[in-house]
This record gives C-alpha cells, structure tokens and sequence, in this order.
C-alpha cells in the first residue's frame, strides 16, 4: 500500500542525444530492488542482464541484489535500502547491462503528498521523452526499441505492483452510545454475576435463553456481559 508520501524522480539515460529520460512517481518506502524493477519497465529493458546501484556521494558502496564473493568492493543488498536514504544524500546511478554500460541518473526531484495528486497510483509514470534502446545494442543508433508510450508503461506497472492503488478510505465513524435507564433489579442481578462460580451454576439448557436475553440488555458494566458471554462459549450448557 502506497504511504502517505511519494517521490518524484527524473530519470535520464546518460550518453544519449538527444536525451532519454522519464519522470515518476514511486512511495517514499520504495526499496532499491523494487525501484530497478520500476527503472526496467520504464526504459523498456528485458531484465537481461546483470545490474547494480551506487551513489554519485560514495562511489566506492554498491547496492546490488546478491552478494558475489569475489567482489573486492563494499557491497549493500538492494532490498534492504530505501531508495529515499540514499537520493537525499546524492543521486543515484542505476547500472544496467555491465558489457554495454547503459548508466541511468536518478535525480529527487520533489517529496510530494499524495492527496495532493490525482495519480491512481503508484508508482505512475508521468512523462518523458526518447525512444527506447534494444537490448545489447550500444553502439547502434539504429537498434532503437519502442517510443516512448505512458499509457502502455503505466498499465505495465499497475499489473507489476497490484497492491500500489492508492486508497484513502475515510474512517467509519463510531456509532455513538445510547444511555438508556436500566432495571434496576436487572443491575442488581448483572452485579451478583461478576462471581464467577454463580456464571457457571446457573449456565444450564433451562436458562441459556435468559442469559442471552440478559447479554443483548443495555446492562451498566460492559465486563460482566462480556463475562457472560464467555462462559457460554466455555461452558455449554448442559443437554
């Protein structure tokens, strides 16, 4: 479920001309694993390839999603780092493909509140520009996938992320209670029940139907009714 906060963020393909970008809208909880699912989807990219985050402030910590043992540098796993810790700090890179090296910039642009958007939910493309590229093609101006298309890039991550609709459902109010004057012989009775072993003498089949009766009373002292009714659920009555 979407919180109470999205980010929007630009996203640019570094080393495109002209360039390539486009800008969301993801929950302020998004974790980096989730966002390379978004950045994905967003630049049309198959998840073919091998990837890993890091950021512009602190070149020399990566966040990737699975730790390699042969790896001389500091390593973080992806799904344990809120991608707003980091973009507060600096931009991130996003590194697709390490053969072709295709770099994306993400850049916080604002911390926006969700009721004051119209999006259905999240994360939601909102714009941008360029063509995609096709896999493995670096090099090849010509291999060019699909243009750009927000409908089609939005339907995507509606099916990717189910649980993302944004929902602000208005808290039910509580019925307000109406005191009514009670029998006092029907007190007196509720307040010789709270001993515990008169309940379970008087619970038999003849005056199981009196005590439900006395439950659905507006009777003062709310514990005893709910003491009532747990003795009928402990105690049936006798057949």
């Amino acid at each position: 479920m979407a919180t109470g906060q999205y980010l929007q963020l630009k996203i640019t393909l570094k080393d495109t001309h002209p360039p390539v970008w486009r800008r969301v809208l993801i929950p302020d909880d998004m974790r980096l694993d989730k966002l390379h699912l978004v950045i994905q989807v967003l630049f049309g990219w198959e998840n073919a390839h091998l990837h890993q985050f890091w950021n512009t402030q602190a070149r020399d910590l990566f966040f990737v999603p699975s730790f390699d043992e042969d790896f001389m540098g500091d390593e973080e796993l992806e799904s344990d780092v809120k991608a707003l810790d980091e973009l507060e700090f600096g931009n991130l890179i996003y590194q697709y493909d390490f053969g072709d090296d295709w770099q994306h910039q993400i850049h916080l642009e604002k911390i926006i509140e969700a009721d004051t958007t119209a999006v259905p939910f999240v994360p939601y493309c909102l714009t941008g520009r360029g063509a995609n590229f096709e896999e493995d093609s670096r090099g090849d101006e010509s291999m060019r996938g699909d243009e750009f298309n927000r409908d089609k890039i939005n339907a995507t991550l509606k099916k990717m992320f189910p649980h993302s609709k944004k929902s602000r459902k208005k808290a039910t109010p509580k019925a307000k209670t109406t005191l009514t004057k009670v029998d006092p012989a029907l007190a007196k009775l509720a307040e010789s029940l709270k001993d515990e072993e008169t309940l379970k003498a008087i619970v038999n089949k003849k005056n199981k139907a009196f005590l439900i009766e006395l439950i659905n009373q507006p009777v003062a002292g709310a514990t005893i009714l709910k003491l009532v009714q747990l003795l009928l659920e402990t105690h049936p009555p006798k057949q």
